[in-house]
């Protein structure tokens, strides 16, 4: 469930940390409820967080394509298949894992077609959530910016109005619960923008440059220093910071 979460969340925020905030609260309880250890727990709500910046429209696709001089449209198209696979590719991992480790799926049986059908027209508006944000973005109805407006305006029409569950404490939970972890993620951003300031004064990203052009100028190489250098980077810094911070350099590598 969490890969496919992360898929269709792709396709609403395009940001894998309110995907890994969100499926925290969600799944999270609800997994270690079942039997699941914390650590696997925390493993895939946080590897599965990974698909939705790849599903458009995507956040990193937006600043990489910014920042890059990239079409942004172009991005959107090239990162539908790689999300895809990456989907598939976590089930597998985690239906391995699970099996290895025990773990009994919530039901114990397979749903017959009718369970699907009444699923899927119970959840049809949350489904083609994803589809009208593309569409509306592709066809320029709304920036990206606009996406994000019209993202809280339709959750809480469909919350309110057609599914129902959306009460005033509800409400007032939600908004809670999105302060808190808008905080708990700014801080974040903070702290890494603050370790990429030093970067940049230092001059570590035009030396990590030469350096990396200086091992070698095979494109296969340099593509997998560059990926090594980023993996480090990523253990200290955001992944918003790396992007804005890494991408002039290394894309005229």
């Amino acid at each position: 469930m969490s890969c496919v979460l992360s898929c269709l969340m792709g396709g609403i925020s395009g940001s894998n940390n309110a995907d890994a905030a969100m499926e925290s609260r969600v799944l999270g309880p609800s997994m270690l409820k079942n039997g699941y250890s914390k650590g696997y727990t925390a493993a895939v709500i946080g590897m599965t967080s990974l698909i939705t910046p790849t599903i458009p429209p995507s956040i990193g696709l937006i600043l990489y394509g910014t920042t890059g001089e990239v079409s942004i449209g172009r991005l959107f198209v090239g990162g539908l298949i790689p999300g895809i696979l990456l989907t598939v590719a976590m089930m597998i991992t985690s239906t391995i894992m699970a099996q290895k480790y025990h773990y009994e799926p919530v039901n114990d049986k397979k749903p017959t077609l009718g369970e699907i059908g009444a699923s899927l027209r119970e959840s049809v508006w949350a489904l083609i959530f994803p589809l009208i944000l593309i569409v509306g973005i592709r066809f320029g109805l709304f920036t990206p910016s606009e996406a994000g407006a019209f993202a809280v305006v339709y959750a809480f029409v469909i919350g309110k109005f057609v599914y129902k569950e959306l009460t005033l404490d509800g409400l007032k939970n939600v908004l809670k619960n999105t302060a808190i972890d808008n905080g708990v993620i700014l801080l974040i951003i903070i702290f890494s923008g603050s370790f990429g300031y030093a970067m940049v004064y230092d001059g570590l990203p035009q030396k990590a440059a030469a350096m990396i052009t200086g091992v070698s100028t095979v494109p296969i190489i340099v593509l997998l220093v560059i990926l090594g250098f980023i993996i480090v980077a990523g253990m200290f810094m955001e992944a918003t910071v790396n992007v804005l911070l890494l991408t002039p350099i290394f894309y005229r590598l």
